[in-house]
């Protein structure tokens, strides 16, 4: 019933049905799978780092570590920070932003950022978590899973541009500090050294992910141990134990019977793989693990209930228990989500709709690489409205990767630019979540806090641009087969989010002019372009933007009295 070109030739009932239902196209296609198979073994590791006390030492290490600096800056940076370790964490950029607000956001007022800055940094640290190593959120598995690479391959690909987002907040939390005049906050935290030697050993749980990948071990199985780590870390310190030492002996006792039956028996199955060198003795013991962890969780619910009915009273969960059921809560809404965009992929490829939408950009871009890709960032940006961050990728994989690839863009280079496009929705106006919900705890005004957002999450924004339009770009996702272009990439990214931190916080060394911030944004925009005229360029407008400056500030200050 559609016109041109979005008519197909229609299809019964029957056929959708079976498309969506008894194929691997719909339902049960891929997106659900890696839910499945990774996404839930993650949002179980975050529960464990929650319910143990690693989001609490994550918080007080970062204002411990950041909150004594003398400079105004200080507050923002430390909010920052504690964002990033929050996230790894949440893996959710608005609840990060709604537990880091609720605790920053007094010591951002304090140290005088009006309500709508405040406001913007908490949605900038909620949201670059998810765009960061060692998380990178649900989509990061789909990416994998597309590309038919490694987990640990898309983490490399995101270090230099999380550097990148990461200095850009930075510098430009400073130059707002400087134009608002803000002033140092002492927040109240333990010494460092401290804090480190008495909760430092959360961070292992973390480092261990990646190390495990690096080794050679599956994500499925990195994460797993990563659990029993976080797992056996928590009984450390009698406030985080996610059960009791009895029941954690009793598990700990399964394990170790488990294991000596399946060493000793004659002819078991681990004795077999030893003897034929098979990859399979990692996951038989594993399985020990888990069967001692689950053993715990059965004794812990066990004594809960005896402790209830003896005591008459309401007994409140056993921690491990309250963990998987916080796990399992977080992991439905993504399942869910992932079902649904697995139907709409699936009507998707059956009607032709994401051929003939890719190829609809492609010709409306005339073949330019360039116009191509804003097109497809103003797609991404406008299904983001509507749908979650998983969601939007996923469909997006189907549509837009096609019309990409099209025009010359590698396809990792194309599915992480969407992947980038599909996270920014959450600060995109007008129904970003993230700010909206950052307004509220400072009682700022929404859309201000959404154009503050985008401004301190600008490099996010415009480096994707920077690996899709030359062949030079893929350097920032370490993807070069010259370490010299890499360098040089990297160095001329670093000088342009400079620039344009200037450029947008109007800061050098005093307040910018209007002429110094339109030519250093030229600068910065020229730098992005991986390509040796437009360097020169850039740095040319560069070098006359300090001189300007500091001519003026010189001009400004005058002679120094006798």
């Amino acid at each position: 019933m559609f016109p041109e070109p979005f008519d197909h030739r229609g299809y019964r009932l029957d056929r959708i049905i079976g498309q969506n239902y008894l194929t691997l196209e719909g339902l049960f296609g891929v997106p659900l799978d890696v839910a499945s198979s990774f996404i839930v073994l993650f949002a179980i590791y975050g529960a464990v780092l929650e319910f143990s006390g690693a989001g609490k030492f994550f918080l007080d290490w970062s204002f411990s570590a950041l909150g004594k600096s003398k400079s105004g800056a200080g507050p923002g940076r430390t909010v920052t920070a504690a964002g990033f370790l929050l996230g790894t964490v949440s893996g959710s950029g608005v609840s990060t932003t709604v537990t880091l607000g609720s605790l920053a956001w007094p010591m951002l007022k304090r140290a005088g950022y009006d309500r709508e800055t405040a406001g913007g940094i908490l949605s900038a640290a909620g949201i670059g978590a998810i765009l960061s190593p060692p998380t990178l959120g649900a989509a990061a598995f789909l990416i994998a899973e597309y590309l038919s690479i490694s987990y640990l391959d898309v983490l490399v690909m995101a270090i230099i541009p999380t550097i990148l987002y990461y200095l850009s907040i930075f510098l430009m939390i400073e130059a707002d500090s400087r134009r608002m005049g803000t002033h140092a906050v002492q927040a109240k935290a333990e010494p460092l050294l401290r804090l480190t030697l008495m909760y430092g050993y959360h961070f292992t749980s973390l480092i261990a992910v990646a190390v495990l990948m690096a080794i050679g071990l599956t994500p499925f199985m990195a994460v797993f141990w990563a659990i029993v780590l976080a797992y056996a870390l928590s009984f450390i310190r009698k406030e985080n134990r996610l059960a009791s030492l009895r029941s954690f002996a009793i598990g700990a006792a399964v394990t170790f019977v488990l294991g000596a039956i399946t060493l000793l028996a004659p002819g078991s199955e681990i004795v077999k793989a030893l003897e034929l060198n098979k990859p399979t003795i990692g996951p038989i013991s594993a399985s020990w693990f888990f069967w001692g962890m689950m053993t715990t969780a059965a004794v812990a619910g066990i004594a809960g209930l005896y402790r209830r009915f003896k005591g008459g009273a309401p007994h409140k969960l056993a921690p491990i228990l309250a963990m998987l059921e916080s796990g399992g809560k977080g992991v439905v809404s993504i399942a869910a989500t992932t079902a649904c965009a697995g139907v709409i992929v699936s009507i998707i490829t059956l009607t032709g709709l994401g051929l003939k939408f890719s190829g609809m950009i492609v010709d409306l871009a005339g073949q330019s690489v360039f116009l191509t890709t804003v097109f497809a960032a103003i797609a991404i940006w406008i299904l983001g409205l509507a749908v979650p961050v998983t969601a939007s990728y996923i469909i997006a994989a189907v549509v837009i990767v096609p019309a990409l690839t099209k025009v010359g863009v590698p396809d990792f280079a194309a599915h992480m630019f969407i992947f980038y496009y599909a996270v920014l929705a959450d600060v995109s106006p007008p129904t970003a979540l993230a700010p909206s919900a950052a307004a509220a705890l400072t009682g700022g005004k929404p859309f201000r806090t959404m154009m503050l957002a985008w401004k301190y999450c600008l490099p996010a924004f415009l480096v994707p641009f920077m690996f899709c339009l030359s062949p030079d770009g893929v350097g920032l996702l370490l993807m070069s087969k010259s370490w010299v272009t890499t360098v040089w990439t990297f160095a001329t990214s670093v000088l342009a989010v400079a620039a344009l931190a200037v450029s947008f916080g109007g800061w050098m060394i005093r307040s910018a002019s209007i002429l110094e911030r339109v030519l250093a944004g030229v600068a910065g925009l020229a730098l992005l372009v991986a390509d040796t005229r437009m360097d020169a360029i850039g740095l040319s407008l560069m070098v006359v933007v300090i001189i300007l400056h500091v001519a003026r500030t010189r001009r400004i200050a005058g002679p120094t009295p006798a």
